[in-house]
């Protein structure tokens, strides 16, 4: 079922409307308590531009330059010689160009768009320190999830089930269980898939922690708090391999007794 048009989707083009277009689309979000990514997605979908001001007329030019024109292939870039991107450089870091000109905006859900609203102003450690905590909590749940209290515990889980109709027309259909087919996870099995997972996430954690010490300097209270994460991620880990470890069962020890004489 498609998503039901939002109200405020009128609203914003008839304010927008109002002022010409000369007001920014941030107080129009204001005013109809919504995030300004969904407005920049509206105008540009629903193309306001064009509706109050129109489209410019195309310049009219002599039909042997069409001709010329559509016979020849474009040429992609500027022209020999062009100097205008000279000493100009690359975009700045977190350019928004591509949300705020329509790429984005026009593909994009306007939840999605308001999420890398919020981020616009964020820089690259904090998003990477917002990433361990999470990573880290996510660990942690795991641990509750996945716990197996006894060793012979076993989930049982119905996977597929079949049906089949009888009866007649006269007396009426009914409908009977034909076939149904389970899932068993023992202890064993289920705690096994369990410490592999949170192999990996350690893994995983260890190494945006390595990343957010290269590219930042952290204060003492974030330091003091990876700290505390390594030592604990650092004991899991050393657990999670001991228990990984299949069971060695030491060599038997062979003793040769020889006697006076023996050779």
């Amino acid at each position: 079922m498609p998503k039901p048009r939002s109200p405020n989707r009128d609203k914003a083009y008839e304010i927008y409307q109002e002022h010409h277009g000369k007001i920014e689309l941030n107080a129009i979000a204001a005013k109809l308590g919504i995030g300004a990514g969904t407005v920049r997605g509206w105008k540009n979908k629903d193309k306001w531009e064009e509706r109050i001001f129109g489209t410019p007329p195309k310049k009219s030019t002599e039909c042997s330059k069409q001709n010329t024109e559509r016979s020849e292939p474009k040429k992609r870039g500027g022209q020999a010689g062009n100097t205008n991107a000279k000493g100009k450089g690359a975009s700045k870091t977190g350019n928004q160009n591509a949300v705020k000109h329509g790429l984005f905006a026009k593909y994009i859900p306007d939840e999605a768009i308001e999420i890398m609203d919020a981020f616009n102003d964020a820089a690259p450690q904090d998003i990477l320190w917002d990433m361990i905590q999470i990573k880290y909590a996510a660990i942690i749940r795991a641990q509750r999830i996945m716990l197996v209290t006894d060793k012979d515990e076993m989930i049982k889980e119905l996977k597929e089930i079949q049906y089949e109709i009888r009866g007649t027309a006269d007396i009426g259909y009914s409908s009977y269980v034909a076939k149904e087919e389970f899932d068993f996870q023992f202890a064993w099995d289920r705690q096994a898939t369990f410490l592999n997972a949170q192999s990996r996430a350690m893994s995983e954690l260890r190494s945006l922690i390595k990343q957010y010490i290269e590219i930042s300097d952290p204060d003492e209270e974030r330091k003091s708090k990876l700290e505390l994460i390594q030592a604990k991620v650092a004991k899991e880990r050393a657990e999670v391999n001991k228990l990984l470890e299949p069971n060695k069962t030491p060599a038997p020890t062979t003793i040769i007794v020889k006697r006076a004489g023996d050779s």
